[in-house]
């Protein structure tokens, strides 16, 4: 699932690069695994930065579910059920939403039921039938 949520192959300026935050040097090992795994299959270099024991530092909040805010009727309706924007970015259902609209997560009625989304809301959800987007059309690689 980590590799599918970016670009891997791709490099970028410090502070949009993506890193993987490893919790100690079993994670880091499994991860580099993982990349040259993933290096092979494309027959290019990952270019992810693979880091243990460094504080994580999450970014700034317009950063935070961005593929949600790419829908903002969506994001308004939910954000009616909660007092802050970061009571919203910290909230499960901003999660599973963020998920659904970048293709990564098929909702099931249930799963709708709890999202707290009115009828109006919901008829805002976008059909994401499609496969996840992501640039490397990876499925299931994760470290």
């Amino acid at each position: 699932m980590f590799w599918d949520g970016h670009d891997p192959f791709s490099s970028s300026h410090s502070q949009y690069r993506a890193q993987l935050f490893c919790a100690d040097q079993q994670q880091l090992a499994m991860a580099r695994a993982s990349a040259e795994q993933l290096g092979r299959q494309h027959g290019r270099t990952v270019r992810t930065q693979l880091v243990v024991g460094q504080r994580f530092h999450a970014a700034e909040a317009y950063h935070q579910k961005w593929r949600l805010r790419q829908h903002p009727a969506l994001l308004a309706a939910l954000q009616r059920n909660y007092d802050s924007e970061p009571q919203l970015l910290a909230s499960t259902a901003a999660a599973k939403l963020n998920a659904h609209v970048s293709g990564h997560w098929v909702h099931d009625g249930l799963d709708l039921a709890q999202l707290g989304l009115s009828a109006s809301g919901l008829a805002h959800m976008p059909n994401t039938s499609r496969p996840p987007v992501n640039p490397v059309g990876l499925t299931g690689a994760t470290p």
